[in-house]
């Protein structure tokens, strides 16, 4: 992964932007040395949105599972804030 400054990032953006379109690319833009973004190919970016949503619905799997656990009880918007001892 190539790792460039803001400036130089913005500077020369159509070429990052070439890069990552045609080579798939991947560029760490970083400010005082550290990286702070990336510009990546379309191709990786829908590769990290599957990614995520492939997390995301685990996590509902696990949850749905100990709700299942639990026997499917749940309580009041009310109750709730009652159990955390804040005001409703």
């Amino acid at each position: 992964m190539q790792k460039v400054s803001f400036v130089e990032f913005r500077k020369h953006l159509s070429e990052y932007v070439g890069q990552a379109r045609f080579a798939d690319g991947r560029i760490a833009v970083t400010h005082h040395g550290k990286v702070v973004g990336g510009f990546v190919s379309a191709k990786a970016l829908r590769f990290l949105e599957d990614l995520e949503m492939q997390e995301d619905c685990t996590a509902y799997d696990l949850a749905l599972e100990r709700h299942k656990k639990n026997g499917f009880k749940t309580i009041s918007h009310e109750e709730l804030m009652k159990k955390l001892d804040l005001d409703v």
